[in-house]
Parts: C-alpha cells; structure tokens; sequence
C-alpha cells in the first residue's frame, strides 16, 4: 500500500481539486465500505463543504464544515478520481489496468457528487480501502472508534509529536524483535512501510534481520535522525512508483529511481563494495538488503 510520501503527495493533489466544494450527493456499493452504516454516512457528509484535508500516517482525513471528518484508507488498490465539471479526471493512489474505464465502474464503491457537477470516486479492486465518517471531536476521544484508530498509531515522523528519545523508547521495548519488524509497526512509527524501512536500513548499514538487543543505541538514533530527511526527499520526488502508486495527476512519483536496495534484488550494492543485493522474507514481507555493508549482528 502506499507509505507516508504517497499518501501525502495524494493530500496535497487532493487538497487543490475538492478543498471549497460542497458534497451534495453520496452513493456507494456496500455498508461495509462506509465502515458501517449508509445512512449515517450520507446524513454526516451530504450539504457539507469541504474545509481541508490532511494526513495522519497513511490515512487521509477530509474535514468537513458541519464538524465531521471523513477517514480514508487507501488499503493496496485504493484509488481516488477526481473529475471536473467539465469532464477532466485527474486519478492519485494506486493505479490498475481495471480502472482504465471511465468512472463510475465496478471497481467503483463509493462516489462523492459535488455541487458544482464534479466527482470524487472511490475505486478499490481488492475492497481492503475504506472511507468512515466521524465527529471531529470523536478523533480526540479515545473511547470513540476514530480516536481508537489514531490512538493505535505512534507518532507521526512528520509532526511535532515525534521525537528522538520517545523513538529510542519505543524501538528498545521490542528488544526480542528484528528492527525490520519493528519500524514496519505502525504503533512505533506512523506511516512508514516496507520501501523505506528498507531503505533506512540500508543508510544506517544494518541488516534488517538484526535483533534490536543486538543494536547499540547510536544505530538506532541514526535511524530515527534519518526517518523525516528521506520521507521529505521521497515527497519532494511525488513518492515511489516501485508498484502501481501514481499522483493525483495520474503521473508516477520519480523517487523509485533514487531507490538503492528496495526491489534491487540482484542488482550491484551503489556503495560499490562488491555486494548484491539480496531479498530475505521476514514476516511474509519482501526485505531487501547488502550481506556485505548490512552484516547481521548475531
């Protein structure tokens, strides 16, 4: 699915096509995508303006004038079309030969109608993504499930929440663990995913099978002090299409080339140290690494 640069560059697409436009109409296939019940989806959302959106980890918050928000999770074949009133589609998230037709299509569960004749559509071939609708003050509360939601998640890298000595904490509690386990733990780090746990590894020289006792604390501050600087460059690049991630604007994120170990398998180590790139399944996830700069540490 996509990973905290992905998701961000899709707000961001998001945010200058449907920030101002008021939801007149809301259809979708099935309760189950709404997170539950239709028609409290429809009587919190329709005749409300769209007032922002943002990101927390991988989910997208829309924030609505009637002081509701909509959670949305792209899942791993979410995407989002947005369609002018004129007829021009511009299409974010995961992109798949299915969706090639014009919206709505079966792969289409959710459509949001706004006033001024344009759409949102919600695609999903897998039906993994999702979209629920909450009180904004539910997202605080943490007995509400919206805030359930954002109170499993550790802080995001992004924000001010994070901090170095609170990521120390958090890693070192998981002693027993493999670090790429850990930092792929949304409950450590929020939005961060296999392309950039993978890649953070590979920066700080460890092996992803190394456990976290096994780390002296310096490697993981290096990790910690690398996190925000590569997920800004990733940003700055519109994200990694290593899989079927595209822009708001249909067009994939140029970061994927300035990968150095994810999907490299086989391929020379760009430290040049004689290595190949090797891939090491860790709990059913594709990690990939050196065997000679990322020695594991028994």
């Amino acid at each position: 699915m996509p990973e905290l640069p992905e998701v961000e560059v899709v707000a961001r697409g998001l945010r200058n096509k449907v920030v101002g436009l008021t939801i007149d109409k809301v259809s979708a296939t099935s309760e189950k995508v709404v997170g539950g019940s239709l028609k409290k989806f429809k009587k919190f959302t329709q005749g409300a303006k769209i007032k922002s959106v943002q990101r927390v980890g991988k989910l997208l918050i829309i924030h609505l004038s009637n002081k509701n928000v909509i959670l949305l999770h792209l899942k791993l074949t979410g995407q989002l079309i947005y369609v002018d009133r004129f007829g021009k589609g511009y299409k974010g998230g995961h992109s798949q030969k299915a969706y090639d037709t014009k919206p709505p299509s079966k792969y289409t569960h959710i459509t949001f109608a706004f006033s001024d004749k344009s759409h949102l559509y919600f695609n999903d071939l897998r039906r993994f993504g999702w979209a629920k609708v909450f009180r904004r003050q539910d997202l605080e509360e943490r007995k509400q499930e919206a805030g359930k939601i954002l109170a499993g998640l550790g802080p995001d890298p992004m924000g001010n929440e994070f901090s170095l000595q609170s990521f120390l904490a958090n890693v070192k509690r998981r002693a027993k663990s493999n670090i790429y386990q850990v930092l792929m733990d949304q409950k450590v780090v929020a939005g961060l995913g296999n392309i950039y746990v993978n890649e953070l590894l590979w920066r700080a020289k460890v092996n992803p099978k190394t456990k976290v006792a096994k780390m002296p604390k310096e490697k993981i501050l290096f990790i910690g002090r690398g996190i925000k600087p590569i997920l800004e460059e990733a940003i700055s690049y519109g994200g990694s299409s290593a899989n079927t991630f595209v822009k708001i604007d249909g067009s994939k994120g140029k970061y994927t080339d300035r990968l150095a170990v994810y999907q490299r398998q086989k391929q020379p180590c760009p430290r040049k140290d004689k290595g190949v790139i090797a891939r090491v399944s860790i709990g059913g996830r594709g990690a990939f690494y050196c065997p000679i700069c990322q020695k594991e540490v028994k």
